[in-house]
């Protein structure tokens, strides 16, 4: 199981693999044209999904199943349209999927842990969000939600720390 310390520690000996891991990925994904229509075509179920039209994009989505079943993105978005209904279960299924399809996905990791944080499961929240971390060291996004799994957990100190590593690597970034 990962571990991480309270605050996410960047471990300089692996941005390069890390980096180097990230391009092949691309490489690979953009060989992989069955990813690329889906990546085409999610923009109207990501757009009904910004429109708060869950059910929508969920109805959209799922009919899609078995052009896209083998695609980690396609998991993915499903994962994402199913937490915000609420249907934490499916939504974890679906983020577990993906990282099944694509072990470096490192965006589907951190949606893991937001969905086992909803459901309380903090420990197996913690365990996707330092896998997130593992894969990309920069990810903005996962500090910020380790900052609010420390926050939950009523440690503000770790909060405040991984808020910090967050906004440095992404100044913008509003939810820090």
């Amino acid at each position: 199981e990962p571990t991480l310390s309270k605050v996410g520690v960047l471990n300089y000996s692996k941005l390069a693999s890390c980096s180097i891991t990230q391009e092949i990925t691309k490489y690979v994904n953009t060989k992989n044209t069955l990813a690329n229509e889906f990546e085409q075509e999610a923009f109207k179920y990501i757009n009904l999904y910004e429109q708060g039209k869950y059910k929508e994009a969920l109805r959209e989505v799922i009919s899609l199943n078995i052009r896209y079943n083998k695609v980690a993105a396609y998991h993915n978005v499903l994962g994402k349209i199913q937490q915000a209904l609420n249907n934490l279960e499916a939504g974890i299924e679906s983020f577990k999927k993906a990282v099944e399809i694509q072990p470096n996905y490192c965006e589907a990791y951190n949606n893991l842990g937001v969905a086992y944080s909803r459901i309380s499961r903090t420990d197996f929240a913690y365990s996707a969000y330092a896998k997130a971390i593992e894969i990309n060291p920069f990810y903005a996004e996962c500090y910020n939600n380790i900052g609010l799994h420390w926050s939950k957990l009523g440690d503000l100190k770790g909060a405040l720390q991984n808020f910090s590593i967050a906004v440095q690597l992404k100044p913008n970034l509003a939810e820090a």
